[in-house]
């Protein structure tokens, strides 16, 4: 019994010492392990702040973009605006140039009927004259003759006579620049003149008329491309306006969910 004793004692003291160099490993692992928690909850808390940081530099940027983009937005609308009022000026300019065209046209066609009835007068007016001139520049030839009577008229007291046949033989004397063949002169070339103007391509006035509507209808034309091209810009700064909208509101939700972070973040810290 003795020795029974002694060996369930022997065997109870291995266990028992056994049991506490488990116990001893087990501490000294927690003790490790409590470190290596400890070392990473520290790391753990660099790297919240690192992250708070940085969530803060985001919303800070968010904030920045948003106020970009609501600026540019902003500015979109300006040019979306100014766009279309040069829109608007293009397409009255487009207009004023056709009506202008249209009304050079229109008067040329005015004019066209105008040298049809300065051709006829002038006609007219070469065959009067033709025939009056020549008649008219014989009778001058009895001035000289006719003076000596008038100075014999005035002589004898006869003055009232004396002046009317002065006065009538005055319209076909020469040496009076208004004479009538003077005048039938004039009046020849002032129609032939007014023919040429209205009727010869080589005339200042219609030369002048033609270089009017070859312009004008350059001008319509140009003025149609550049309708065009105001309506593809305000086209384009459309679909800008629409771009930056969409842009702005985005930049808004970027906003929000960075403040959310933003507050995560400061309860995580």
């Amino acid at each position: 019994q003795a020795e029974i004793s002694s060996t369930i004692s022997e065997t109870y003291a291995t266990e028992t010492l056994t049991g506490l160099n488990s116990l001893g490993d087990g501490i000294k692992r927690a003790a490790d392990g409590a470190g290596q928690i400890d070392d990473g909850l520290g790391r753990l808390q660099d790297g919240t702040g690192q992250a708070v940081d940085g969530i803060n530099q985001l919303d800070s940027g968010a904030t920045d973009l948003n106020e970009g983009a609501v600026q540019l937005d902003a500015g979109a609308s300006e040019l979306n605006s100014g766009a279309g009022e040069l829109n608007d000026g293009a397409r009255r300019l487009e207009d004023g140039a056709y009506q202008l065209s249209d009304g050079l046209i229109t008067l040329k066609d005015g004019t066209t009927q105008l040298g049809d009835g300065a051709a006829q007068i002038d006609a007219g007016v070469q065959e009067l004259t033709g025939t009056l001139i020549p008649i008219l520049e014989q009778a001058q030839g009895i001035v000289t003759q006719v003076t000596p009577v008038i100075g014999t008229l005035r002589s004898l007291g006869l003055n009232d006579q004396a002046a009317q046949i002065e006065s009538a033989i005055s319209r076909i004397d020469p040496a009076n620049p208004a004479n009538i063949v003077n005048d039938l002169n004039r009046l020849r070339a002032g129609t032939a003149e007014l023919s040429y103007n209205l009727n010869s391509p080589d005339a200042p006035y219609i030369s002048g008329v033609n270089q009017l509507i070859d312009g004008s209808q350059q001008l319509a034309s140009g003025s149609t491309e550049l309708l065009d091209g105001t309506d593809r810009l305000l086209e384009g700064t459309g679909r800008l306006k629409d771009g930056t909208t969409q842009l702005a509101d985005g930049t808004v939700r970027l906003k929000d969910g960075t403040t959310q972070l933003t507050d995560g973040g400061t309860q995580l810290a």
